[in-house]
């Protein structure tokens, strides 16, 4: 267990009243951090990948099994493919935890990874959106011409973020030493805002830590064809936000060059689950222990249900994250 410096001040020690009970060694239910994993039984529907414009629970289940199906048949007939070899996700074990439970992990030699993940907090596309229902027009607000392209957060947003900054000053500081070594952002300003307010003491370039930023496009979403998810051009990102790594998003950028929409579909339900396992590979092989990713409520909810595998349901896996939500996840890799 956790043990606090000896000049350990008020707050540390309310912290440690508050996660006595948390253990480096067990799970919530009391169970050993083993090799127990979920097992998913396909819905009568999994012949194929959901189509339904909306993401669900019930949706999810059903790609996650449609894609693991999709991955037995092209391994079965030895296919050679990067984007085959690239989609499946590293094999894993993760628990889904609170702040202060994953400050608790961070002694324990059995965990790989602590993911701090996080969905940016209101934008100004929600805003549009509330108001376009609220006005009686019909059809979907994301569609609209006048949607706004990749918008900064809201005032609300705002609001948000800053309440995640007081969580993460309570529970990443000297007393818990719990503190982040690599953040990745999407490329759409929203994202990026949320980690940057959230995290104002890891500003790229303004810490003694020197903390790594990475914009990587893997952990976007373009698959429902939405204006406010069209990204800004690398360097205008860059110039904006200066101190974060956009060399792989350069690599990786495509324009958008007609957006007198609808736009066409970047990416379908399975090409987004395809970018998590991606993804997942990736910060397997990078060398932080934990990281910080700020992205949006349908990647973050692919990546749960169908990248991840927690060894028990937990209380919110499989919710839908909110605006200006932040959860923490385990990982051991098998």
């Amino acid at each position: 267990m956790f043990v606090a410096p000896a000049r350990t001040r008020p707050m540390a020690t309310c912290l440690l009243r508050q996660i006595r009970c948390a253990s480096t060694t067990t799970t919530n239910t009391g169970r050993p951090f083993s090799s127990q994993q979920l097992q998913h039984v396909a819905p009568p529907s999994a012949a194929g990948y959901p189509n339904e414009h909306l993401y669900t629970e019930e949706n999810f289940t059903a790609l996650k099994v449609a894609h693991e199906a999709w991955l037995m048949r092209q391994q079965a007939a030895a296919v050679d493919d990067e984007e085959v070899i690239g989609s499946a996700a590293p094999a894993n074990i993760a628990r889904e935890m609170n702040m202060a439970e994953a400050a608790m992990m961070l002694p324990n030699p059995d965990v790989d990874k602590i993911l701090i993940l996080v969905r940016h907090g209101e934008a100004g596309h929600n805003v549009f959106e509330r108001d376009y229902m609220a006005s009686g027009r019909t059809g979907v607000a994301g569609f609209d011409k006048e949607c706004p392209q990749d918008p900064l957060l809201s005032s609300k947003g705002m609001g948000q973020v800053l309440n995640l900054s007081r969580t993460v000053d309570t529970y990443c500081n000297s007393h818990t030493q719990f503190f982040p070594e690599l953040f990745v952002v999407s490329p759409l300003r929203r994202a990026t805002q949320t980690a940057l307010m959230a995290f104002p003491r890891y500003a790229p370039g303004h810490t003694l830590r020197n903390t790594k930023w990475i914009c990587n496009k893997d952990v976007s979403e373009r698959s429902n064809g939405y204006y406010s998810d069209i990204s800004a051009p690398p360097q205008a990102l860059a110039d904006e936000f200066p101190g974060i790594d956009y060399s792989l998003y350069r690599d990786t950028y495509d324009p958008v060059n007609d957006v007198t929409g609808p736009l066409e579909l970047e990416e379908t339900k399975h090409d987004l689950v395809k970018k998590t396992g991606k993804f997942l590979s990736w910060v397997k092989e990078r060398e932080e222990r934990v990281i910080v990713v700020s992205s949006h409520s349908y990647w973050l909810q692919a990546f749960n249900d169908c990248a991840l595998n927690f060894e028990d349901g937990g209380a919110i896996q499989g919710a839908p994250y909110k605006n200006g939500e932040m959860r923490a996840v385990a990982l051991k890799w098998t």
